[in-house]
C-alpha cells in the first residue's frame, strides 16, 4: 500500500502516523470513523465475517496506532450494515445503519446503542412496510439522536427523504419525511445553533430541467422537524451532495460530486459553501482528467476544509486539503495497482493530522478489507501497519 502526494517537502514528521488494513475471513467494509475519548479510534461499517447473517454491522476499537482492541459485530440471519457512529458522552457509543433481519418492512433503519466496551445496551428498528435506510446519526443538544435516512413507506414521493428523533432510550420522539413527487434522499444530518436540523443529499424532484436530472439537496427544519427551506445544487447533469457540515461562520460545507462543476474530468469532487440560509457562496472543484467522487469533507480547525473520496486514477482514495476560501493546499491518494481503494470518512485528530476509514478491494470484488489511515497534518503517511 502506497502514500502518493503531489507535492514533496523536506520537513520533518513528528505526528503519529499510519496505514493499517483491519482484514477479515470474508468481505468487509468501513464506512465512518471517529477518534474517542481515550485518544484511539472507533469505526463501522459491515462485514460478511459475522457471527449472525450474510452480512452484520461491525464495530472496531483501536488504540491511538489503530490496532484493534476489540471487535463486535450485530445483526440476524439477514442483512444488517453499519453507516454511521459516535461516541457518546457516557463513553458508549450509537451505530446507525439498516437491517432487514428485523423490523417491520423490507429493510428498517437500524440503530445499537452500546457501552463503551461495545456490548449492546439496546438496539432497535423504525420503519413501516416498505424499505427505509439509515445513513447518518447525530448526538443532539438534549442527549438525544438524530437520524438521516430514507423511507419509501411514507411521504409523496417514490422514495422520500427522512429524519427520525430519538431519545435516549431508543424510542422514536418524531419522524418527518422530505421531498417531492420523485427520489429524494438525504445521507448527512447535522444539528444547527438553533436547535434545528441541516441534511443534504440528492433530489430527482426539484430538478433544473430533465426529469432525469439529478440535484445536489439541502433541507433545514427547526428543532421538530419542520421544514423551513430547501435548497438545490447543480444545472441539467448529475450531482450529489453527499454530506453537511457546519463552519465556523454558522454556515455549511457540502462536499459532494457530480457533472455541472466538473472542470477538469466527466464527474469533479465538488465543495460547496453556504450561508446559514443556504445560499451559495462560492463553489469549487478538485479532480483529475477521470472521475473524482467526493464523500466526506468538513472544516479544519485553521479554517480550510478536508474532503474524502475516490479518483479513477489509479483507483484510488483521494484526499482533498483547501484552505479557508476552497483554493487547492494539497492532493493526496492511497491505494495500489492491484485494488480498489474507495474512502469513506474523514475527519480532523486531536495533533492536526487526519484519520481514513475505506476499504480496499480485489479487481474482481472477491475479496475487500478494511483500510484504516492515519496521516500527519500534510496527509503524508510514514509508518505502514500490514
Amino acid at each position: 500500500m502506497a502514500c502518493s502526494d503531489k507535492q514533496t517537502t523536506s520537513e520533518e514528521i513528528t505526528q503519529t502516523s499510519f496505514m493499517r488494513p483491519i482484514s477479515d475471513a470474508g468481505l468487509s467494509r468501513g464506512v465512518t470513523v471517529e477518534q474517542t475519548q481515550d485518544g484511539g479510534y472507533i469505526l463501522t461499517g459491515y462485514t460478511t465475517d459475522g457471527e449472525y447473517g450474510g452480512e452484520d454491522v461491525l464495530l472496531i476499537k483501536t488504540n491511538s496506532m489503530g490496532e484493534t482492541t476489540w471487535r463486535k459485530t450485530f445483526g440476524g440471519a439477514g442483512k444488517d450494515n453499519g453507516w454511521a457512529v459516535r461516541q457518546i458522552d457516557d463513553g458508549g457509543y450509537i451505530i446507525a445503519g439498516f437491517t432487514n433481519s428485523f423490523g417491520s418492512g423490507d429493510m428498517d433503519i437500524y440503530l445499537i446503542r452500546t457501552d463503551d466496551k461495545g456490548e449492546a445496551i439496546w438496539t432497535t428498528t423504525f420503519g413501516g412496510k416498505g424499505e427505509e435506510f439509515g445513513w447518518d446519526v447525530r448526538t443532539t443538544k438534549d442527549n438525544e439522536f438524530i437520524i438521516a435516512a430514507q423511507t419509501t413507506s411514507i411521504g409523496k414521493g417514490e422514495i422520500d427523504a427522512y429524519l427520525v428523533k430519538v431519545d435516549k432510550d431508543g424510542k422514536e420522539a418524531w419522524s418527518q419525511p422530505y421531498g417531492g413527487a420523485q427520489i429524494d434522499r438525504i445521507f448527512s444530518v447535522q444539528q444547527t445553533p438553533d436547535g434545528g436540523y441541516v441534511a443534504a443529499g440528492i433530489t430527482y424532484s426539484f430538478t433544473s430541467v430533465s426529469p432525469d436530472d439529478r440535484d445536489g439537496y439541502l433541507l433545514k427544519t427547526d428543532s421538530l422537524g419542520k421544514l423551513e427551506w430547501e435548497k438545490t445544487f447543480g444545472k441539467d447533469l448529475y450531482d450529489v451532495a453527499h454530506s453537511i457540515a457546519l463552519t465556523q461562520d454558522t454556515g455549511y460545507i457540502i462536499t459532494g460530486y457530480g457533472e455541472s462543476f466538473a472542470i477538469a474530468g466527466s464527474r469533479d469532487v465538488y465543495l460547496i459553501k453556504t450561508d446559514g440560509k443556504g445560499q451559495e457562496q462560492w463553489v469549487k472543484t478538485y479532480g483529475e482528467s477521470g472521475e473524482e467522487r467526493g464523500i466526506k469533507g468538513l472544516q479544519t480547525k485553521d479554517g480550510g476544509y478536508v474532503a474524502i473520496g475516490f479518483t479513477d486514477k489509479n483507483r484510488d482514495m483521494y484526499l482533498v486539503r483547501t484552505d479557508p476560501s476552497g483554493d487547492t493546499l494539497w492532493t493526496r491518494t492511497f491505494g495500489t495497482a492491484e485494488s480498489v481503494d474507495f474512502g469513506y470518512s474523514v475527519k480532523e485528530a486531536n495533533d492536526g493530522g487526519y484519520i481514513i476509514v475505506g476499504h480496499s478491494a480485489s479487481l474482481d470484488g472477491e475479496k475487500s478489507h478494511i483500510l484504516l489511515i492515519k496521516t500527519d497534518r500534510e496527509g503524508r503517511v510514514i509508518r505502514q501497519s500490514r
